[in-house]
């Protein structure tokens, strides 16, 4: 009564004073200098501290861990830096959200986290005499956290907007009881995004619906060669130029797919284009995923054609770009394009005036010394290839021009985006739904899974598979058969 606590103190009733905690990592390069061992931590007055959720970049093999007993730290090896989302889970039950930004530059980068009492104040020991309540401010209460929180088995559902959020987004993001001011990126770093439209959107709706309900055709279906969003006229294609060969002989393909160039008529062109620019228009995020095909005219190809021979033109440099690099660097001007994953290393699009800083030279460029040609047999850059998953995870168009999609790594671009267009809609966050995505901790293992039926006592799961062993490498991002769970098991 009427005593002033130190800044760490504690009491019979349960009063809890100001503590300090020191959040940072350690540092050090890995023998061959191409990465770093680092250990991220939360340190200093801990002891009220319940446990400690860290969520690390997407590209980790498991990127939420939970500490939930000293040291609160883990230990990892990557070869970038990254905001580190933490969640410190108190108990009193509060629970307080911060962002630690990851540095190479220090061997111990640290800040210093002060925690107020109120974060602290936990409820009276028994048989102690605890103080009156004070009074919440209005509008301000003490968030539950979805763990906890009463009748909810649900830990970690998170929906997405119309099923494009990466599932690497599974963990639900809390409302929380303190959180720091964390400034956003600079405004000159935000790539420009088209507008779009939301899903209650009468013609996104409608397109979203169709191609939900049109499974992916075999090549004998009449429709194939439109697609499966496509309602225009069912008039056969001209064949330019036929083969029986497969459009390159270094690349794998399904039999059914030759070398054979096709034109639409005009009405079907015409109904194509038509269709095209409405997708454009509703869509958040469109990405070009380009190959040598439109580069072919004045760089040369490797791949059969009627109109190009194989190989490559004398010189490269005095290059002009084609009529579709000039259409895609406009689409980008106009704030149409948001992202081009381009195999190439030509530097045509650049020519046409696509933004430098919006292209990803996924194999490599001939013009950028930090950014050398990859061999087939080599590896995608360290700043390429998570852009490029980002791309493959996020976008809600992607125009797929001059390549067969022979089974490189970048093809998710399009595979990808593809497959996002059979889901369902997803529910709002933290509704158990179909379309969902959850996490499940067994055998201290996070599994990632999408929700494809809500029973009475059970849910049925397609998770994701994963063939990675170690840190920062790509996982295999392909969903099981459906697994039923009961509905009261945490998850």
């Amino acid at each position: 009564q009427g005593l002033k606590l130190p800044d760490k103190a504690y009491s019979s009733c349960g009063y809890i004073g100001m503590a300090r905690l020191l959040l940072g990592n350690t540092a050090s390069p890995t023998p061959d200098g191409k990465r770093y061992n680092w250990t991220f931590y939360v340190r200093g007055e801990t002891d009220e501290l319940d446990s400690v959720t860290i969520k690390l970049h997407p590209t980790f093999k498991d990127p939420i861990r939970v500490c939930d007993k000293p040291p609160f730290e883990i230990h990892a090896k990557g070869w970038g830096t990254f905001d580190i989302t933490v969640l410190l889970k108190w108990k009193s039950g509060a629970v307080q959200r911060t962002i630690w930004e990851l540095q190479f530059d220090q061997t111990d980068a640290f800040k210093e986290l002060q925690v107020p009492s109120k974060v602290l104040q936990r409820a009276a020991l028994p048989g102690s005499c605890p103080p009156p309540a004070p009074p919440a401010p209005a509008g301000e209460e003490v968030p539950v956290p979805p763990w906890e929180a009463e009748n909810s088995d649900v830990y970690g559902v998170r929906g997405s907007i119309a099923g494009l959020d990466s599932e690497d987004d599974a963990m639900a993001e809390v409302a929380p009881a303190v959180e720091e001011d964390v400034p956003g990126p600079p405004p000159e770093l935000l790539r420009d995004t088209s507008a779009g439209k939301g899903d209650a959107d009468p013609v996104r709706a409608t397109v979203c619906e169709r191609l939900r309900g049109m499974p992916y055709m075999a090549p004998s279906h009449p429709q194939f060669m439109f697609g499966r969003g496509y309602d225009g006229p069912l008039k056969a294609p001209k064949v330019l130029w036929k083969s029986d060969k497969a459009p390159r002989e270094d690349h794998s393909c399904p039999k059914w797919l030759t070398a054979t160039e096709f034109e639409d008529v005009p009405e079907v062109m015409a109904a194509k284009v038509k269709e095209l620019a409405r997708l454009m228009m509703i869509s958040r995020k469109t990405v070009a995923y380009t190959g040598a095909g439109i580069s072919a005219a004045v760089i040369g190809q490797a791949a059969l054609s009627g109109q190009h021979t194989v190989g490559w033109k004398a010189d490269t440099r005095t290059a002009p770009p084609t009529f579709t690099h000039h259409a895609l660097g406009f689409l980008g001007r106009e704030g149409l394009l948001h992202g081009w994953v381009q195999q190439n290393h030509d530097g045509l699009p650049q020519k046409a005036g696509f933004p430098q800083e919006r292209i990803n030279e996924i194999h490599g460029s001939w013009y950028d010394p930090g950014n050398p040609v990859v061999k087939y047999s080599g590896s995608l850059h360290d700043r390429s290839y998570p852009w490029m998953r980002e791309d493959a995870e996020t976008a809600d168009l992607c125009l797929v021009l001059g390549t067969s999609l022979g089974g490189l790594n970048a093809d998710q671009v399009a595979t990808k985006t593809a497959d996002r267009s059979l889901l369902p809609p997803a529910p709002e966050p933290g509704v158990l739904a179909p379309g969902a995505w959850i996490t499940l901790l067994r055998g201290g293992r996070i599994f990632k899974g999408r929700v494809v039926a809500v029973k009475e006592k059970d849910i049925e799961v397609r998770f994701k598979t994963s063939t990675s062993d170690s840190d920062s490498e790509e996982e295999d991002d392909r969903l099981g058969d459906p697994v039923r769970i009961s509905k009261s098991e945490k998850f």
